[in-house]
């Protein structure tokens, strides 16, 4: 069904990729930057202009915001407050106002790959990566083709997801205060009942990061007291996410797409040869603490993946694409690595061979394949 329209849409979206990443790796100077930007806007051209299927989310969702965008705001508010996910349906609701129901998955196509992209940014700018190295980072995203699918069709678990990496990436690798993020973390939260387990579990891993006990102290009792908050405040959500995520694990009707459980299998194998990679280079080394703390969450949040992949779908596939984002800065590091060693591995050309693997299995059967700009 839709078979020309899939080729050429496909054909189209990898194309812009793979000129995307030759400009990437060719471009002198800080023209890369650029580029980056432009294939940002590119993205959201191809959010644009998406023309889903009656199976795929969005068409789900744009018939569920139907009932909350014709209602006057303060009814509204009132229905948003009862809502397990609130900030969706404010989030619905304002965009709807544009007067196109395309800048839904447009402006979340833009925030979404624009955390991300901030991120290979800042890397490559932090590490002075040079030549297929900057559009080695960009493939290693977008290969992935259900998260560019998952974000303009499934719009809030990936919003909520990228908030939460960049939210993380600030954190750790820039040195920004959490005081900083708590309206993004509650946002995120609010968004999903997936990115409520990813905020609940940043705040209780910020126990874990620090060393000095007066520190552990001080968050630990943060973090009760945002557990209290939580609890009495937010509970009804929380309970309502809790429902929502037992039925995802337990329930007997949940959708199930085996090529992505295929994809996500080897997404996972390739993020847990980078985590690898990167202790065999940088184990011990006291100066890489911030980058050793994403290493960790990015293993916490792998095994759960995994953990979860015989009793659902749908949480596997999401935090094999957290994990796989929560990797970008150390795939970095080891590029960064490579780009200074004198005896030079095999390690790009193995990740570029796996990540074709993946984006070939993506375009032909997994949700990538779902992809379509017009209809003849």
């Amino acid at each position: 069904m839709f078979l020309k329209e899939r080729i050429v849409s496909l054909l189209l979206y990898a194309v812009t990729l793979f000129i995307a990443y030759k400009l990437l790796n060719k471009t002198v100077r800080n023209q890369w930057k650029t580029v980056l930007m432009g294939y940002l806007v590119v993205l959201c051209l191809f959010a644009f202009f998406y023309k889903p299927y009656v199976t795929a989310d969005l068409f789900r969702l744009r018939q569920y915001i139907t009932y909350w965008t014709e209602l006057p705001f303060s009814r509204l508010v009132s229905y948003a407050l009862r809502h397990s996910a609130p900030a969706w349906v404010f989030y619905s609701y304002f965009i709807d106002k544009l007067g196109n129901t395309n800048w839904l998955q447009t402006i979340t196509c833009f925030w979404c790959f624009g955390n991300v992209f901030y991120i290979i940014f800042k890397e490559i700018e932090r590490n002075g990566l040079v030549d297929n190295r900057r559009g080695l980072l960009l493939f290693y995203v977008m290969a992935i083709g259900a998260f560019f699918l998952q974000t303009i069709s499934g719009i809030r678990s990936m919003l909520g997801i990228s908030i939460v990496v960049f939210c993380f990436y600030r954190e750790n690798i820039e040195n920004k205060s959490v005081l900083r993020h708590l309206l993004l973390y509650l946002f995120a939260a609010l968004l999903h009942s997936s990115t409520m387990a990813l905020v609940i579990a940043r705040f209780s891993f910020l126990v874990v990061q620090y060393k000095n006990i007066s520190k552990k102290l001080l968050f630990s009792i943060l973090v009760l007291g945002l557990g209290v908050f939580s609890i009495y405040y937010l509970r009804d959500y929380i309970r309502e996410a809790m429902s929502i995520g037992w039925t995802y694990l337990f329930g007997p009707k949940e959708y199930t797409y085996i090529w992505e459980i295929i994809i996500g299998i080897f997404e996972t194998a390739i993020t847990c040869f980078v985590m690898n990679q990167y202790r065999i280079r940088y184990a011990g080394d006291e100066d890489m603490e911030s980058y050793n703390s994403m290493c960790l969450f990015c293993l916490i949040w792998t095994i759960i993946s995994v953990i979860a992949l015989p009793f659902s779908y749908a949480i596997f596939r999401r935090y094999t694409m957290f994990s796989t984002l929560l990797s970008i800065p150390l795939l970095t590091k080891i590029l960064r690595y490579e780009q200074k060693s004198e005896n030079q591995s095999n390690f790009a050309s193995n990740i570029w061979l796996m990540l074709m693997i993946v984006f070939a299995i993506s375009g032909v059967r997994g949700d990538l394949c779902g992809y379509k700009f017009f209809v003849l």
